[in-house]
């Protein structure tokens, strides 16, 4: 059970301290540039037990590299930039490796590193992803792999195939993933009703499982400007703090924890 963009306002983090201190939330990652974030490490470092990963960003969010400016809206466009152009691929780095080296200043210990997007499913972002994960002894990434039944079709497909490319890839270099996710399909809508349907679903899987959400407070125009107008992270935050899901997944002998509990037992 993990959190997305810690960091990027105050109802965010104040979401995710209540889903971890009350819920079933085990995890979360920093968005390191984003306005909060030093509330976010404040938080992180007064709560027993908090567990947080680096949520690196190379497209649609504050510049680390260029305090005050945004990186790119459009996914596509640097995607083949980064392939054909060094001086974009030097930029997409220096916005990792600066992002890498932040997190290692905090002193924290990091549960996992993810991606904005899931932008490292570009072979480049992957690649120097890896790098600065081996620079800091970081073993733990996120595998954005829906199963089957959720993501269908020739996309799916497609997905399935890469990722599993990006299993071994990790794995050469000892880091290690989960074997599934949810909340590709349904991000910034994990109601209860779904998470519930979710865990069901979990249930039936074999292996380490990722569910992931973007909690608030309450939907300000800044997030929905952010997140988008789907979003509905008061809604995710009361399906982390309901009992009922708490009971599901001990019903379906599932347990919430984080990265580093999850694929040390397995």
């Amino acid at each position: 059970m993990t959190a997305d963009d810690f960091g990027l306002s105050i109802e965010v983090n104040e979401a995710i301290e209540q889903a971890f201190c009350s819920g079933v939330l085990r995890t979360t990652s920093i968005l390191l540039a984003a306005p909060a974030a030093e509330d976010a490490l404040a938080r992180a470092r007064r709560i027993p037990g908090f567990s947080i990963g680096l949520h690196i960003a190379v497209v649609r969010a504050p510049s680390f590299t260029r305090p005050g400016q945004k990186l790119d809206e459009d996914l596509v466009g640097p995607s083949f930039s980064w392939a054909l152009s060094p001086r974009a691929r030097r930029a997409m780095e220096a916005e990792i490796i600066a992002q890498f080296e932040a997190f290692d200043k905090t002193g924290l210990e990091c549960d996992h590193v993810n991606t904005h997007n899931h932008m490292h499913l570009h072979p480049f972002v992957l690649d120097c992803i890896i790098g600065q994960m081996k620079r800091y002894s970081i073993e733990r990434l996120r595998l954005p792999l829906e199963p089957p039944l959720v993501a269908a079709g020739l996309g799916g497909r497609l997905l399935r195939w890469w990722s599993r490319r990006i299993v071994r890839k990790a794995a050469s270099y000892g880091i290690r993933t989960n074997d599934y996710v949810f909340g590709l399909h349904h991000t910034g809508r994990m109601t209860k009703k779904r998470l519930l349907s979710l865990i069901t679903q979990a249930e039936a899987l074999d292996g380490v499982g990722e569910i992931y959400f973007h909690p608030a407070t309450k939907m300000t125009e800044s997030l929905t400007a952010f997140w988008g107008k789907d979003y509905r992270g008061d809604d995710e935050l009361a399906a982390l703090l309901d009992d009922e899901v708490g009971d599901a997944l001990d019903k379906a002998g599932l347990k919430a924890c984080d990265y580093r509990q999850a694929l040390a037992a397995t």
